[in-house]
């Protein structure tokens, strides 16, 4: 349920033209929840919150996670550099931040367990 104070109300009664001149279309409103969207409840204290170092680290990351001994995840891409890597357990994502934070380090500037 989103609370009142999570909504923003956005009045748009203008819409630029192709020759750069504004058209009045009447006012309509619209709303937009300033918390985004939410992932499932399911992936609170399972999953791990990466920031990419680089971006074409991105474009390769399940290669490299595989090289450096990470298996059996689900990486969700939650934008800019951000991407967080699901794994399902606790204790798994305990275990990988430890074991494996060398090879977490070469790739994000910053991760931490997710929460939400």
């Amino acid at each position: 349920m989103v609370e009142c104070n999570d909504i923003k109300k956005v009045t748009c009664n203008t819409l630029p033209q192709k020759d750069n001149h504004v058209k009045n279309l009447g006012s309509k409103t619209f709303t937009i929840n300033n918390k985004g969207s939410k992932y499932p409840l399911h992936c609170m204290g399972c999953s791990i919150h990466g920031i990419a170092k680089e971006l074409r680290t991105l474009n390769c990351l399940n290669q490299i996670l595989n090289n450096g001994g990470l298996e059996n995840y689900r990486l969700s891409y939650v934008g800019g550099f951000s991407v967080l890597l699901t794994l399902g357990d606790p204790g798994i994502v305990k275990d990988i931040m430890s074991n494996h934070s060398d090879c977490l380090s070469n790739i994000f500037s910053r991760f931490h367990v997710w929460n939400g």
